[in-house]
Formats: structure tokens, C-alpha cells, sequence
């Protein structure tokens, strides 16, 4: 699977057995590929505050690939009233590279913003409100 996480308010400590180990902080994302195989485990590392996270699972356009993690903060002005790109499959203008044909976006709009996209009619799109 390739497993995207995003941390909405708190932290959320990450270790794996390739050793990696780090702390994903409200408004970072985290990738991980789990290709071929790997053991890991998230929990909040904090013994008074809540960690709220938000953790996508999407499966991979190849199997039997090595797995793999990223780590990645976009800026409060890249997600400002547009669509920021956090995961594509080419790693496409910074973001994220995930192993599936998928492009993940990130807004935040304020709330007499528009925000528009431009879909293609031969693919499926979610819109996933987090908060507001």
C-alpha cells in the first residue's frame, strides 16, 4: 500500500524497520511506500496532548516494489485559497512521489474565497473537507 499521512494538530512519532524514525508535526505529510514489506508503528509521543491525523491508503500501480518513506512540510502560502500538490506519481513540483496514478491536493481557502479545478472527465476526483 502507499500510505499517506497528514497531521491535522499535534504529533505523531513514526519508527520502521528500514530506521527511520521522526516526528510528523501538525501541517506535515508523511509517504510511505510499504512495497515488498516493512514493519513500523505511529503513535503519539505526547502524554497531554491529542494528536488528530488524517491517513489515506491507496494501492500501488506496481507490485513488489522496495518500500520506501518521505517526509514533507508545504508552506501555509502554497495551500492559501489554490490547490497545493502534496503526492503525485512523478513527484511532480515538489510533492510527494507515490507509486500510484494518483494526484493528492491540499487547500486551505478562506471563506468568502473560490476555488476552482479543472478535473478531467476520464478520472475520478474526492473532495475531503477537514474542517469549516
Amino acid at each position: 500500500m502507499e500510505i499517506i499521512t497528514y497531521v491535522i494538530s499535534g504529533q505523531l512519532e513514526h519508527q520502521d524497520s528500514m530506521g527511520n524514525g521522526s516526528i510528523i508535526r501538525a501541517g506535515e505529510f508523511q509517504r510511505m511506500s510499504a512495497g515488498t514489506g516493512i514493519t513500523h508503528s505511529e503513535f503519539n509521543p505526547s502524554k497531554s496532548e491529542l494528536v488528530h491525523l488524517y491517513q489515506i491508503w491507496i494501492e500501488p500501480s506496481q507490485r513488489g516494489i522496495p518500500p520506501s518513506y518521505e517526509q514533507k512540510m508545504f508552506s501555509p502560502d502554497q495551500k492559501r485559497n489554490q490547490l497545493c500538490l502534496v503526492a503525485s506519481q512523478e513527484g511532480k513540483l515538489g510533492s510527494l512521489k507515490i507509486n500510484s496514478e494518483v494526484n493528492l491536493y491540499i487547500a486551505q481557502v478562506d471563506r468568502e474565497a473560490d476555488l476552482k479545478c479543472s478535473c478531467s472527465p476520464d478520472r475520478s476526483s474526492w473532495i475531503q473537507v477537514l474542517s469549516g
